[in-house]
């Protein structure tokens, strides 16, 4: 994992001139309707109308004949666009929680105490991270809707051969961590993370709208990286050398 004075970034570096205009985006407002697991079935009562003026999916914000509601929070999601997947197992059951709604802090706690902090495999705490650390980037803020997708495909295709893959944006990395064969650690998830908002920041300049939401992400991400991260791991080197003597 690289320091964290490398996630930090100086905003008056890599100005260029390709500058686009973006509109502004406020903060998403999540959805409290107390609706339980949503399904339009055809039904024109006045109910089902109005859920459905209320049933989008929190990841993507687009409507859907079927999304499953987490009950907790009400927030709805898409089977496939909720991190992790919604499976078979889970669709039937009454009570589903979404991953925004796990105690993460709580969980990073965990992280470092089996002496594999890089683990990122299904069921681990590494994992748990990372999952809620995409699902913050995708349903926090409306402005993520334009780096779902890579923001300039041949800026990060001239740069396949030195980093293995192309980068097509968060898409690309929820699609890959859900393969379980490119990301077998955490410093390899959170580089790509990184990139796909540093890219930005070499292709449009300071005043853009773009690269202001990307300097957010950004610091968002660093903010998650040491609040579940490196909070975890600092107070598990500490507990270590006290047991060492």
């Amino acid at each position: 994992m690289e320091s964290e004075s490398n996630i930090q970034l100086n905003t008056k570096k890599n100005k260029r001139s390709h500058s686009k205009k973006a509109s502004k985006h406020k903060k998403r407002k999540i959805s409290t309707r107390n609706v339980k697991k949503y399904k339009n079935n055809g039904d024109s009562s006045s109910d089902t109308e109005s859920e459905s003026s209320n049933a989008v999916c929190e990841c993507c914000f687009e409507w859907s004949k079927e999304l499953y509601e987490c009950y907790l929070c009400n927030r709805k999601y898409h089977v496939n666009c909720h991190i992790p997947e919604i499976t078979h197992r889970n669709e039937n059951e009454t009570k589903w929680q979404c991953t925004l709604c796990e105690d993460i802090t709580t969980i990073s706690k965990d992280l470092g105490k089996d002496h594999d902090v890089d683990n990122i495999s299904i069921g681990t705490v590494g994992r748990k991270i990372v999952e809620r650390i995409l699902m913050e980037l995708f349903c926090r803020f409306a402005d993520i809707d334009y780096f779902r997708n890579s923001p300039n495909k041949y800026f990060f295709r001239q740069n396949i051969y030195e980093h293995k893959t192309e980068r097509d944006g968060l898409y690309n990395i929820r699609n890959l961590l859900s393969k379980n064969d490119r990301y077998t650690s955490l410093d390899i998830f959170l580089e790509d993370t990184k990139r796909v908002f540093v890219n930005a920041l070499s292709y449009y300049n300071v005043g853009d709208p773009y690269f202001r939401s990307a300097t957010k992400f950004l610091k968002h991400l660093h903010i998650m990286y040491n609040k579940w991260i490196m909070s975890a791991l600092k107070k598990s080197w500490k507990k270590r050398k006290q047991m060492a003597g």
